[in-house]
């Protein structure tokens, strides 16, 4: 039965196949049809959703994209002209700005390579036990060489945590987040990452103390909704790519990502699990 068959027949008859129950063998062929036209007009719809989502987040990495591409011919093209008459700070300013913009633009591509790789079909992700003190390390490592004066505060159990992850994915998560909480949260106070051991999972907070999430997206913070266009006026880059990518991870992981407010500013926190699955795509 084609889809398009499936579709006309429950739209325009809005009834399902109804055979007397003295026939048992029609009666279980009549159920089977009505499961097959239920599980066709489901992938359809799930069909549309998909390419909806896909549209989108066309159209938010291209808005992401074009924002710190724009920065870095502005500032390239104002040293060009004016540079003998710049004074020394003007010119550290501009090559300030091209360096972020252009360190933005390597962190986009690693982001879409990794959700590339998981979400091909022929791909499941490759877990290890790894050591959570050494993976958020590294996370602070790298970002403490692409944001010199970023100020972040960790709390990390002192017990020995192993956990089955992708490490290089992990920290992809954690560096998106803490990033976002360090550009958007509007205020100059210490992020914090919260490291908290549960029985059967480990939790991972990164929480800022700024102006917090718009209320009208708290609903819409995975679908690849644009947050600085609603958020900011000051052209800085979106996170609904970011976090998209950040939730494609965990699920891989068999985890969860939530984002909330909590009065004083922002707060995300992801969980992965101790036990082992099979992480596949």
């Amino acid at each position: 039965i084609s889809a398009a068959f499936a579709d006309r027949l429950m739209t325009e008859t809005n009834i399902l196949i109804d055979i007397s129950s003295h026939d048992r063998d029609m009666c279980s062929l009549a159920a089977d049809i009505n499961t097959q036209l239920r599980r066709l007009r489901s992938e359809r719809l799930r069909y549309q959703q998909g390419n909806r989502a896909v549209m989108d987040a066309v159209t938010n990495i291209s808005h992401d994209l074009r924002t710190p591409l724009t920065g870095i011919i502005g500032n390239s093209q104002t040293y060009l002209d004016r540079h003998a008459d710049l004074t020394e700070e003007e010119k550290l300013s501009l090559m300030t700005n091209i360096y972020e913009d252009s360190s933005w633009l390597v962190n986009m591509v690693e982001n879409l390579l990794s959700i590339t790789r998981i979400r091909n079909e022929d791909m499941a992700i490759s877990t290890n036990e790894e050591s959570v003190e050494e993976v958020i390390g590294e996370s602070l490592q790298r970002m403490q060489k692409r944001y010199p004066r970023c100020r972040i505060r960790a709390q990390i159990p002192e017990d020995l945590i192993l956990l089955p992850m992708d490490a290089i994915l992990i920290e992809q998560v954690t560096i998106n987040l803490l990033e976002n909480a360090l550009s958007h949260s509007g205020t100059d106070e210490p992020v914090e990452l919260i490291v908290e051991n549960h029985p059967e999972w480990v939790s991972f907070t990164i929480r800022d103390h700024g102006s917090g999430l718009p209320h009208s997206l708290l609903d819409h913070l995975f679908d690849g909704t644009d947050y600085s266009a609603s958020h900011t006026a000051d052209g800085q880059k979106g996170i609904g790519i970011g976090l998209v990518i950040c939730k494609t991870i965990i699920d891989a992981h068999q985890g969860t990502l939530t984002g909330r407010n909590h009065g004083h500013g922002a707060e995300f926190t992801f969980t992965l699990p101790k036990k082992k699955g099979t992480y596949e795509n």
